[in-house]
């Protein structure tokens, strides 16, 4: 295959390439560009200006000087992997590649092109939570008690900040093809031009495969779901960011085995220290087939990661960790009561979560946040907006977040043909018979389409994500991005690399998608953390 040289360009091509690319509708490749340098100008503005808010604070200036050169150089290891020659150009020629890399991103992977715009404005909003939590502590007018409590969660933000420029390096990646050579630098790495050197002298050898912009053939670009992308040298997503071990969480991890009798709700961490981080009742609902505990459990390593990593980590150590299990129709009496499969668990969820709220003695508005596995979400809307009662309105009120992993989100917008479908594959995921699925899903389409709709006209401002699978499931992707998103109307999409089943499972701590689900957690934890400090109740 055969690649143009990219340095041999005009500058005219290259500003022509960009503008046939731009597509309208959405952020362009050059808003997502501006974005990036409209956040590093705003970090500049705090620390570099002499009345900018963190001027004063030397450890605080570092922190943000970090995140600075972490996204610059993002940028250069985007340029430097489109042309390692790039001294040959001038700098607003060197803008203009990283431009065009990210223009050519949008056409070609949707997708991973909205997870690094989210990535960035996720860096944006930390950055004004982060002000926000500085100008607070320094209120002169202020208790010592009131400031002690926002520097604790300012140091809990500057964390989430190095964490959350980590996985734009991974992500870089799969803008290339999986077989170029050319390592991308991490983020905020240490000698950072002496790293370009060394890996521009091992490439000179090798023959380079181009990225997708200097393509000559209309061959699609590989996506996640195709290729899963090798971490390159350097960058090791959440390998510096691993907790710190913690002897009584790691106790209870222990302590907890999966009951014999699993129906019902099943308090997997219930934290013991007194902490800084946001207390918050974390459930967990699986889908069709599924239970409390395999659902979360990777088959290999045996980690339940709700109970083995979560409460370890950043900003959870004062998280109630619970799962939920119910009995499930068998096939034959699904295709008859498929309604009862959805509507008995809801209602039961309701109680369940009521009387462990009651007999914990709880306080009253105590937030919690949902995760839902496949039809498990469905479960947790229908919970919500369809059977929750006068005597369980504390449970609707403290609802501040959802996690959805592969629920389907289907409506009017869809046509019939693609809802059924789109069940089929789920029920037969779970292994239901194929002409046992049939029936199921025609009984269910109404019922998600209206409970969908429901959901999404009504829903209060919660803090939603939606992770959607990129592999398939015995050659079949089961539940597509297309349908997996569009649960409200400002819902974070995130796609991860794995099929429908292991898409809620994670290996270990360092495993990419505990870092993805991770990041998108504590996001949803700051903004839950926001609101409650907006109506008084932090």
């Amino acid at each position: 295959m055969e690649y143009l040289n990219i340095f041999q360009w005009p500058w005219q091509i290259l500003q022509y390439t960009i503008d046939k690319w731009r597509i309208s509708g959405g952020p362009s490749g050059q808003d997502l560009y501006q974005d990036c340098n409209d956040v590093i100008r705003d970090f500049e503005r705090a620390f570099a200006l002499e009345n900018g808010w963190a001027v004063h604070d030397k450890e605080l200036v570092f922190y943000l000087q970090e995140a600075a050169l972490g996204l610059k150089q993002w940028k250069d290891s985007i340029r430097w992997c489109a042309t390692p020659d790039h001294d040959c150009f001038s700098e607003e020629e060197n803008e203009k590649l990283v431009q065009l890399v990210l223009t050519s991103l949008k056409e070609e992977n949707l997708g991973l092109f909205e997870t690094i715009g989210q990535h960035i404005s996720d860096v944006a909003k930390l950055l004004v939570f982060i002000e926000q939590l500085y100008i607070h502590g320094h209120d002169e007018e202020a208790s010592r008690e009131t400031k002690d409590r926002y520097f604790k969660r300012l140091d809990t933000a500057l964390e989430c900040l190095a964490m959350q420029l980590v996985p734009l390096s991974t992500y870089a990646e799969l803008v290339f093809q999986p077989s170029h050579t050319v390592g991308f630098i991490p983020i905020a790495s240490p000698n950072t031009l002496q790293a370009i050197e060394e890996q521009k002298r091992s490439i000179k050898t090798m023959d380079q495969q181009g990225p997708a912009f200097m393509r000559l053939s209309s061959d699609p670009m590989p996506s996640p779901q195709d290729v899963r992308a090798e971490p390159s040298q350097g960058v090791a997503i959440t390998q510096d960011l691993a907790p710190p071990s913690n002897p009584q969480v790691e106790a209870n991890s222990e302590r907890v085995a999966v009951p014999q009798e699993t129906s019902g709700l099943h308090i997997l961490f219930e934290p013991t220290n007194t902490s800084s981080d946001l207390a918050i009742d974390i459930i967990a609902v699986p889908g069709l087939g599924g239970d409390g505990f395999s659902t979360w459990t990777d088959e290999k390593s045996g980690k339940l990661w709700l109970r083995d990593f979560l409460p370890r980590s950043q900003g959870f150590r004062n998280a109630r960790i619970m799962t939920f299990s119910y009995v499930h129709l068998d096939s034959p009496r699904l295709i008859y009561n498929v309604l009862g499969w959805l509507d008995e668990p809801a209602e039961y969820l309701l109680s369940c979560i009521k009387r462990t709220r009651e007999e914990t003695n709880t306080p009253r508005g105590k937030p919690i946040m949902f995760i839902g596995h496949s039809l498990g979400g469905i479960i947790i809307k229908m919970a919500l907006k369809m059977y929750f009662r006068p005597d369980s309105d504390d449970i609707l009120v403290s609802t501040e977040s959802i996690i959805f992993f592969g629920t389907p989100c289907i409506g009017r917008e869809h046509n019939a043909a693609e809802r059924d479908l789109a069940l089929i594959r789920i029920f037969d995921a779970a292994g239901v018979k194929q002409d046992e699925s049939f029936g199921a899903s025609r009984g269910l389409d109404g019922l998600i389409v209206y409970v969908s709709k429901i959901f999404r006209e009504e829903n209060r401002g919660l803090s939603v994500t939606s992770f959607y699978e990129c592999r398939k499931y015995h050659d079949v992707l089961v539940l597509e991005e297309r349908l997996a998103r569009g649960h409200t109307g400002h819902e974070t999409a995130i796609g991860l690399d794995a099929n429908h089943h292991t898409i809620c499972q994670f290996a270990s701590e360092n495993d990419k998608g505990f870092a993805e689900v991770h990041r998108a957690m504590s996001m949803n934890l700051i903004e839950i953390s926001n609101a409650l400090h907006a109506k008084g109740k932090l």
